[in-house]
């Protein structure tokens, strides 16, 4: 992409030396008040430089390194108990292994 511009600088002498009032930038040449020097502007832009990045992750946990719960009879007891206590029924609590079919189940 080219794009032509036009930079105009404003500058006020003081003291025998200038100083920068502003800057700005127009699409047409400009008129000039007096202080002012416009300069030609021209910038090649490539179309990349407006290209917004497409972010792609990938996360890959090898099967060895799943590390599968412990839960021991103490935890299904603690459980067990508190669903008791919390709702006042008699629970039965067991602890029922996964088939590895299941395991490998991805729900999307």
């Amino acid at each position: 992409m080219n794009v032509e511009r036009y930079l105009v600088v404003s500058a006020k002498k003081s003291y025998g030396s200038y100083t920068c009032n502003g800057v700005r930038v127009v699409t047409n040449k400009p008129a000039l008040s007096r202080g002012e020097k416009m300069i030609k502007l021209r910038m090649e832009l490539p179309d990349a430089l407006f290209a917004e990045p497409e972010l792609v992750a990938t996360i890959t946990i090898p099967e060895d390194k799943v590390n599968r719960p412990v839960i021991d009879a103490e935890t299904l007891d603690n459980v067990k108990e508190v669903l008791e206590n919390q709702t006042g029924l008699s629970i039965s609590i067991a602890l029922v292994e996964a088939k590895s079919s299941d395991r490998t189940k991805v729900k999307k």
